[in-house]
């Protein structure tokens, strides 16, 4: 995988894991905010849970090549990455909505 692209999602990530830990120390005591924050948690375990389970059962695990040049664990550091990045996503889009 690229280490620009490695550096780019591991900084989004970081945002977004900034971003909800922000909310959830100021707004997230609230029902409103429990409301937002199980929302937001749920998808986000849901993207990780899923792209565990693609891995483990679609991918022959004695040769650690997935695509060209992305081995197992770029793919598992893309799991991760994507589901921190769609629970900030979608914390902006329930707090706006909700």
């Amino acid at each position: 995988m690229k280490d620009a692209l490695m550096i780019a999602l591991a900084a989004l990530f970081g945002c977004s894991v900034a971003f909800l830990l922000y909310f959830q120390w100021n707004e997230g005591r609230d029902e409103r905010g429990q409301f937002i924050l199980r929302k937001t948690y749920s998808l986000a375990y849901g993207i990780l849970v899923v792209g565990v389970i693609a891995l483990v059962a679609l991918v022959d695990w004695s040769d650690p090549i997935l695509f060209a040049g992305l081995t197992i664990k770029d793919g598992l550091f893309l799991i991760l990455c994507l589901s921190g990045i769609a629970a900030g996503v979608s914390l902006t889009v329930c707090k706006r909505r909700y």
